[in-house]
């Protein structure tokens, strides 16, 4: 059976993504291991049409790998889990939430950053684009990711 999440923002929206499970199962398991969370979602400075949170209280930088990773061509409603490394003087792990076709992973630190695809929201595409415009406008929005019941 395929594990969901469900992504709930503050000021409306929800969201069920599916776990690429066999694509990235490491990644997948340590999220579903560190559910739920709570965190702020903030709009991405460098990559685009991407919502991030700051979810290093659940998931350390060093329990994040390398799987399933791209650059270009993240589709609208990928789950994404990154790491900034020590050097970078944030040294935090991020939950990126795409929600628009204009994404582009990058950092001022690194350039072109790949990112870590952990399972996509398929469902309510244009909805997922309304509250990411809305981020983008008037700024952070709690958010509870969980296992979906």
């Amino acid at each position: 059976m395929v594990k969901e999440i469900e992504i709930e923002f503050e000021k409306g929206g929800r969201f069920v993504a599916e776990l690429f499970e066999k694509e990235a199962p490491r990644n997948c398991k340590t999220l579903w291991e560190s559910l739920p969370i709570e965190a702020e979602a903030i709009h991405a400075a460098y990559s685009g049409q991407s919502v991030w949170m700051v979810v290093k209280d659940y998931i350390g930088p060093n329990e994040v790998h390398e799987e399933n990773q791209k650059v270009l061509g993240n589709l609208p409603g990928t789950i994404g889990i990154e790491v900034y490394p020590p050097e970078t003087n944030l040294n935090r792990t991020e939950l990126v939430v795409v929600y628009g076709p204009n994404y582009y992973p990058r950092t001022p630190f690194a350039g072109e950053k790949p990112l870590n695809r952990i399972g996509r929201i398929t469902d309510n595409l244009d909805e997922l684009l309304e509250v990411g415009k809305n981020i983008r406008e008037y700024g952070k929005q709690k958010v509870t990711v969980r296992k979906k019941p």
